[in-house]
């Protein structure tokens, strides 16, 4: 399936990701499987981000930073924010695709 935004595109058959110029952009690892959740579900909690990568670990704080740094560092604009929510009991984490995605083919 390809995901297509107005600064990237994401071919998750290939597992890759291209600039709109159709340069390959090297996102690995956990940064893709992130951003690939992001296209399929535009927000996601930092607790299912913890289990969509299979972590043994807490996935939070300066790690979930990193991933969301070099996203937007590889694309070369700000397309994935970390926002706090606050919850009827606690505040929680959201990560989100900013922006709508464009196509999905």
């Amino acid at each position: 399936m390809i995901y297509r935004h107005k600064l990237f595109k994401l071919d998750s058959d290939l597992q890759m990701i291209y600039s709109n110029d159709g340069k390959e952009l090297r996102i690995t690892a956990d940064s893709y499987i992130l951003i690939f959740a992001l296209c399929r579900k535009k927000a996601i909690s930092i607790g299912e981000a913890h289990k969509l990568l299979g972590l043994s670990k807490e996935y939070r704080g300066r790690r979930v930073k990193e991933d969301v740094e070099k996203i937007n560092h590889t694309i070369g604009a700000e397309v994935v924010v970390l926002k706090e929510v606050e919850g009827e009991f606690e505040s929680e984490t959201i990560i989100f695709l900013k922006d709508a995605l464009v196509t999905i083919e």
